[in-house]
């Protein structure tokens, strides 16, 4: 009984101590980003070197957590690369790079795991907050922003100079914070061309944000919990169904090892036809091929892929990785389970035949649209067959992706309305992409149909859709375009620098939309108004693209709680509406 205790109610000691744990990991962080620009600009006074402060940080961090954990073998499992790293410090000191790139990656895995895994005997402040979904959700990828903030900030992250040979110096904080933000929330709007702007470094980094947003902060730390042996519980996996989409339940761990291997596996395929596109560039392969499989719409070309608009094998890969990415793991899951099954369609579950169908016929539209009002515009010197491949790629694209084989800029306002309906959309749940899901939209039509044929349920392929998901559907509508209703007026009014030739131009109105809905879907797709972006309107952006990203999952994370059941109801009365 008194082991018991102790294991449930660990004593003083042992709470000051996992305090303490938690503010030198989150010390660490911050102190390692800036070890290397300190020890060229700080005064070293008394012969020490930053990093080596945060060297000896991460030794007492080590140091504390087996004392925390009673030096037990699990313990020593997860700190096995710390201690190697202790053990080989005279031998990579040298080597500055390695040391500096590790820390980041041990940081970023104890953040991380820090927000996924539940501990013990928290306060109860700091407990009600990571404990709530909405505000795990929120809370992970706001720190995934300010890490890539702050790295994008160092000097080796930026080239000092511009090809024009004039001096730049470092990302400006704005800047850093609004590539941050597009990069983890995978929408691909810059303020700085990625290619010729950031160094290997800072595109690397971009890189990272780029595939752990993509494939969900939650997924990512999740993974690291269980390779390094942590215990997940019963609301980490509620959570993990509602960021993938997944209805059924399923063992996590197979959950997530299906997650992990189909995306390295369709990001693999992917890199190799473009390894030979893009002239046996292997960083260029693997950026491009993660980027579209994440429906990021980052490119380190400054035109996209304009000039490879008649390029059929590089059309085919990019449409191909976007597709897989934005059709949601659930549905890819499925689907594989399905291959191997005998049943065919009729194994699918309601949801993957909902998705699969929306995004054909979403695909289907945007290309008859593109092709129709394009055939004489923006492609009006281009040969059939090549006009065919242009509007499909557009279709596609536009709902997430956000690269363009044309310029966006001379499409005609029937085309642009269009597009922003498809923006608007996005992908499906539980995918890389954004917008208020492919779903939603389904179940408003399918919706509006059961009332113009006189029937009371909703339902598609012989399943009656809840009321409960008809009443999600109608609140995260309700809030997608309340909040573009709102961000809209503020763009128009403060978003545009006032040095620019669009402040006094009628063409900013149509831009300045196009910008909005393009990073609330978190397409990236732009009209050139980007560039002409005043603080106050990269700030808005940002705004836009966060809450484009965790906004509509953050409304069904607090739908997902057990509803309490209900003592009494009130008397219903009908109201006339239309």
């Amino acid at each position: 009984m008194p082991n018991q205790l102790n294991k449930s109610n660990p004593n003083r000691l042992e709470k000051i101590t996992g305090i303490i744990l938690h503010c030198l990991a989150f010390a660490n962080l911050f102190l390692l980003v800036f070890a290397r620009q300190a020890d060229a600009v700080l005064p070293n006074r008394w012969g020490i070197k930053y990093n080596s402060i945060v060297f000896l940080i991460l030794s007492i961090h080590i140091v504390l957590t087996l004392y925390r954990n009673k030096f037990h073998f699990q313990t020593f499992r997860s700190l096995i690369f710390d201690i190697v790293f202790i053990l080989l410090y005279p031998v990579l000191y040298p080597y500055y790079s390695i040391y500096f790139f590790y820390l980041i990656v041990r940081q970023v895995v104890v953040s991380l795991i820090f927000l996924s895994v539940p501990i013990q005997n928290r306060y109860s402040l700091f407990r009600s907050i990571i404990e709530n979904p909405a505000m795990l959700v929120l809370l992970s990828f706001a720190i995934m922003i300010v890490i890539g903030t702050f790295l994008l900030m160092l000097p080796s992250a930026t080239n000092t100079f511009d090809s024009n040979g004039s001096y730049v110096g470092s990302t400006s904080f704005i800047d850093a914070l609004f590539t941050a933000t597009s990069a983890t929330c995978v929408t691909g709007l810059i303020v700085h061309d990625t290619g010729s702007h950031f160094t290997f470094f800072g595109q690397f980094v971009i890189l990272i944000l780029i595939q752990i947003g993509g494939l969900g902060i939650m997924t990512i730390s999740t993974a690291l919990a269980i390779i390094i042996g942590q215990r997940i519980t019963l609301r980490t996996e509620s959570i993990m169904q509602d960021v993938t989409g997944e209805s059924s339940r399923i063992r996590m761990v197979s959950l997530i090892k299906n997650i992990l291997v189909l995306t390295l596996i369709v990001e693999f395929l992917g890199m190799i036809p473009l390894y030979y596109i893009f002239d046996k560039d292997i960083f260029s392969a693997i950026f491009h091929s993660i980027s579209a499989f994440c429906n990021a719409g980052f490119s380190t070309y400054s035109d996209s892929f304009m000039k490879y608009y008649n390029h059929w094998g590089l059309n085919i890969t990019i449409m191909g990785l976007i597709i897989l990415g934005g059709i949601g793991f659930s549905v890819l899951t499925d689907v594989k389970r399905t291959i191997s099954s005998r049943y065919g369609w009729n194994r699918l579950t309601l949801h993957s035949k909902i998705v699969i169908v929306s995004t054909f016929v979403l695909i289907l539209i945007g290309f008859l649209v593109y092709f129709i009002f394009e055939f004489n515009k923006t492609m009006h010197d281009y040969p059939f067959h090549e006009r065919i491949l242009a509007s499909l790629f557009q279709s596609v694209t536009t709902r997430t992706a956000g690269f363009n084989t044309i310029d966006n800029a001379r499409l005609s306002f029937s085309s642009i309305f269009v597009t922003l309906f498809l923006m608007f959309i996005g992908a499906s749940p539980g995918s890389t992409g954004g917008g208020v899901k492919t779903t939603t939209i389904s179940v408003i039509f399918l919706a509006v149909l059961s009332i113009l044929r006189g029937k009371e349920d909703v339902s598609a392929f012989r399943r009656k859709i809840p009321d409960e998901t008809i009443r999600r559907v109608l609140a995260l509508m309700a809030i997608s375009i309340t909040l573009l209703f709102i961000m809209i007026p503020l763009l128009l009014m403060t978003g545009i620098e006032k040095t620019s030739e669009l402040n006094n131009s009628n063409q900013a109105f149509p831009k300045i939309i196009f910008e909005a809905f393009s990073a609330f879907g978190t397409v990236g797709l732009s009209m050139g108004a980007t560039s002409h972006l005043s603080n106050i309107g990269k700030i808005l952006i940002i705004i836009l693209m966060y809450f484009g990203r965790v906004g509509p999952l953050t409304l069904i994370y607090i739908n997902s709680a057990k509803i309490r059941n209900k003592l009494y109801t009130y008397p219903e009365e009908k109201l006339g509406i239309g």
